[in-house]
């Protein structure tokens, strides 16, 4: 029996459509478009692509885009590239983490409207153990929320929790990682991705050269584990816990 064989699927057509719909829609009004996690368009793996989605952009007058994403220095190589089709298409701008205070505001709204109380105390805790991300905050308190009157005890028991339930998952990831790519990340969560490139770092790690790390890293970067911003940090925060809790 013949085994069929499928070829690449062309992903051209299906941005002309959309982008067809754009250009008829912003006719009548002016349209905002963002795209999210747009580095990950580098993935395709082909240049002609990337090509092809900036002239259907700049077809559109009536059309503003924005391109956000995690990966900051993927986003800066495919806008700082010369030879990047989006060279010099968009002006940057870093959008800063969002603040513990207007956490505070949002979660005390939502305990009032459902008439409960929460102390200031336990929502910075909260927010400072998931690093001020939204989504791991919203983890977080969903499982809090029939806690009927907050403890730090009861923060700690749900954050076990959601680290067994995800325990498996962890450790396949860590397993299919090399001795230095498992160092890296060891030393990123010591040291919160400060003078990871310091002698008394790289030895307390056992790294016996700069090179090792830099190969763990960029290895690391590939695959989405590790981001770099102004300094390395795990993209996955509960991961970073865990890794945090086996040192």
């Amino acid at each position: 029996m013949a085994i069929p064989v499928f070829a690449p699927v062309d992903k051209r057509p299906a941005v002309e459509e959309i982008f067809a719909l754009l250009e008829s829609l912003s006719q009548k009004k002016k349209l905002a478009v963002a795209f999210d996690e747009f580095q990950e368009i580098s993935k395709y793996g082909q240049a002609s692509f990337e090509k092809h989605l900036r002239k259907s952009i700049q077809r559109h007058s009536n059309v503003s885009y924005i391109f956000a994403g995690s990966q900051k220095h993927l986003l800066a190589e495919m806008f700082a590239d010369s030879k990047r089709a989006f060279y010099k298409l968009a002006t940057s701008y870093a959008l800063k983490k969002i603040k513990t205070e207007d956490y505070a505001a949002w979660i005390k709204r939502l305990y009032k409207k459902d008439r409960r109380k929460i102390s200031k105390r336990h929502i910075e805790n909260v927010v400072t153990r998931c690093e001020n991300h939204p989504m791991y905050i919203q983890e977080f308190l969903f499982n809090l929320w029939d806690a009927p009157d907050m403890s730090i005890e009861d923060i700690d028991r749900v954050e076990s929790e959601i680290l067994k339930n995800r325990e498996a998952e962890f450790i396949n990831i860590w397993e299919s990682l090399t001795l230095n790519q498992r160092k890296a990340l060891k030393l990123i969560a010591a040291t919160g991705g400060k003078n990871i490139y310091s002698a008394d770092n790289l030895s307390r790690l056992g790294f016996s050269s700069a090179s090792q790390i830099s190969k763990a890293l960029e290895l690391l970067l590939k695959k989405a584990f590790v981001s770099k911003n102004d300094l390395y940090s795990i993209q996955d925060v509960l991961f970073k816990r865990w890794i945090e809790k086996i040192s």
